[in-house]
């Protein structure tokens, strides 16, 4: 009787192992065959081990920052720019391979999906103005549309630096300090500057038209 117990445990221990490395070959060609960064690979990776491949670069919900440009905040104020709003020197509609083949392998990735549709964030190390921070890029179907640069913790002086530079950057006729604003150009691409006390937020903004229909499902659906 003992001998079967034995025999009974040491086969449900090589089917258990069995079964986890049945489910890390399947992540594996999932892997190779999309790619590591792919939507089918990092999908398949959190329903098979309830986690993310890499570190999450956010948790909120990405339409939800965008929302700042659909329905701009009546708080902040507003300048225009007769210069081509950039970020990273990317264009919108840049595809991820490419971005990855310029910036290298980001330190964080994450994917969400927006109705139908697919948003990834990849970030990477930024120095702004001698701080040390993150640089976000969003992807809608693999098509860049929306940058961020993240300072955190934030303080008055790297706020009113930042704030400064982007205004010299931009030729706009803003004066003193802000840490509240929008700067538009002639494409309709906007620059969101925000600090809330604890991080700094710089968001830009590529105006997506797949973008404005999902906020306005979004919308309807509350």
């Amino acid at each position: 009787m003992a001998d079967i117990l034995k025999w009974a445990a040491g086969l449900a221990i090589m089917l258990i192992i069995g079964l986890v490395y049945r489910r890390l070959l399947i992540l594996k060609i999932y892997r190779i065959l999309f790619g590591p960064f792919s939507a089918q690979y990092v999908l398949k990776f959190r329903k098979t081990l309830n986690s993310n491949p890499y570190p999450y670069c956010i948790r909120e919900n990405v339409l939800t920052g965008c929302h700042a440009f659909y329905v701009p905040n009546i708080s902040a104020k507003r300048f225009h720019t007769q210069d081509e709003i950039v970020f990273e020197k990317i264009s919108p509609g840049t595809h991820f391979n490419q971005v990855q083949k310029y910036r290298g392998k980001p330190r964080c990735f994450n994917i969400q999906k927006a109705g139908h549709a697919i948003i990834s964030v990849a970030g990477f190390d930024k120095e702004i103005c001698g701080r040390n921070g993150k640089a976000l890029l969003f992807f809608l179907k693999d098509k860049f549309i929306m940058g961020e640069y993240i300072i955190e913790p934030s303080d008055d002086h790297i706020t009113r630096k930042i704030s400064e530079a982007i205004r010299r950057e931009h030729k706009t006729t803003m004066t003193g300090d802000c840490d509240h604003f929008y700067i538009t150009d002639d494409n309709g691409n906007s620059i969101y500057f925000h600090e809330n006390g604890f991080s700094l937020s710089i968001k830009y903004y590529f105006d997506s038209p797949e973008i404005r229909l999902m906020l306005d499902q979004k919308t309807e659906d509350r």
